[in-house]
C-alpha cells in the first residue's frame, strides 16, 4: 500500500523517537508498503531548523535526499493541482504545510500517516494506530 507521511512522523522515524507508534512504525518499515516523503515536508524540517523552531542532525541538513532515499522512501513533489486544491481548502487550518501534505494525499488517493487530526478538516484519509 502507498503512504504519504506527515513531516513529525518522518521525524519521530529518524529520531527513534517513542512517540511514533510502534504500529506505524511497522507500516513505515513494511517493504511492501510504498512510503513517500513531499517535498513540502523537506522545506518544512530545513525552513524551521534554519529558523532556529528545530534542531535537525547534520547528516538531514545537509543531506535530506539522500537521507530520504536511504530509507527507501519516493519524493513526492509539489504539483500544481496539489497546490491548488490546498489554495481553495474551506477548512479554516492556516498551516500552508498542512495544506500541502492533505491536497497531495487526496490528490494521489493515498492515506496520510499522521497524529495530526487537524488535518481531519480537509477528509483526508488519516492514518495513526496507537496499538
Amino acid at each position: 500500500m502507498d503512504y504519504l507521511l506527515d513531516t513529525h512522523v518522518a521525524l519521530w522515524w529518524w529520531a527513534n523517537d517513542s512517540n511514533l507508534p510502534k504500529s506505524v512504525a511497522e507500516i513505515v518499515s513494511d517493504s511492501e508498503n510504498t512510503i513517500y516523503f513531499s517535498a513540502i515536508s523537506g522545506y518544512e524540517m530545513l525552513l524551521k531548523n534554519r529558523l532556529g523552531k528545530l534542531q535537525l542532525p547534520p547528516q538531514l541538513v545537509d543531506n535530506l535526499a539522500d537521507e530520504v532515499g536511504a530509507e527507501g522512501w519516493v519524493e513526492k513533489t509539489v504539483t500544481l493541482s496539489a497546490s491548488a486544491r490546498a489554495a481553495k481548502f474551506e477548512a479554516v487550518h492556516r498551516d500552508p504545510f498542512d495544506r500541502i501534505l492533505a491536497a497531495q494525499a487526496i490528490d494521489a488517493g493515498i492515506p496520510i500517516l499522521s497524529k495530526d487530526g487537524a488535518l481531519d478538516a480537509f477528509k483526508v484519509d488519516r492514518v495513526w494506530h496507537l496499538t
